[in-house]
């Protein structure tokens, strides 16, 4: 069971040459719990847990975080220089063994966007932001999921989220009956997130998660709209 609990508040102000500071503040908790269990027959209307297949995992998160952004914008062009800092703490609990992972840290996440009008039919975009992906709750539970019981999968509560340093430039085109888009991106990660599967000699299959180095993506995108 989930459910998340936030507040924020924001804070925007206007001044001079249509400029814009605007700020907040946003602070969020997401409890998770997941209780997994395979049962035998006891006595008479009577089922007990499996030692050691069941288990009753917990899962807490809270998210602090304060953003900054600066604006402007006029006839032929905008942009948008923003940072964005996050303090993130993570409790990884299972109640049967009584364990207990905290994981702490904090990371900042500037972007940048820009629009320039080239003429009254063609936009030229710029774009650039860091941004991260946080592991599934799921791959961080520790225990062994028997589910399928060829197929384990075990999650690792110390997976490090995966970063995304990403940057864009597109060229916007309107003609008289038809618009186009093209794109070119390149995208690099760090600390990837990917499936491990160790083949036993018994003929299990047993399925982790790990963090990889890194890796990295280009390449151009074309939108076509008549």
């Amino acid at each position: 069971v989930s459910q998340s609990r936030y507040s924020q508040t924001d804070y925007a102000l206007p001044f001079a040459q249509s400029m814009k500071f605007e700020s907040g503040i946003r602070l969020n908790r997401r409890p998770l719990g997941n209780d997994f269990n395979l049962l035998l027959p006891g006595t008479v209307d009577e089922w007990n847990p499996i030692p050691g297949r069941s288990n009753q995992y917990r899962y807490d998160e809270w998210v602090s975080a304060a953003y900054a952004i600066l604006s402007k914008k006029n006839n032929n062009s905008s942009w948008q220089l923003g940072v964005r800092i996050e303090d993130t703490r993570m409790q990884i609990g299972q109640l049967p063994s009584d364990s207990l992972v905290d994981r702490h840290f904090t990371d900042w996440f500037p972007n940048l966007n820009a629009n320039l009008a080239m003429d009254s039919n063609n936009d030229l975009q710029i774009s650039f932001s860091r941004r991260l992906n946080r592991p599934n709750p799921q791959t961080l539970n520790p225990f062994s999921d028997y589910t399928d019981a060829l197929n384990i999968r075990i999650g690792n509560p110390f997976l490090k989220p995966e970063y995304v340093h990403a940057a864009e430039i597109s060229w916007l085109s309107r003609q008289k009956k038809m618009s186009w888009i093209l794109t070119g991106y390149y995208r690099y990660l760090t600390n990837t997130i990917q499936r491990f599967r160790e083949a036993l000699p018994s003929g299990l299959s047993v399925v982790y998660f790990r963090n990889f180095s890194n890796s990295e993506n280009a390449g151009m995108e074309g939108t076509l709209k008549a």
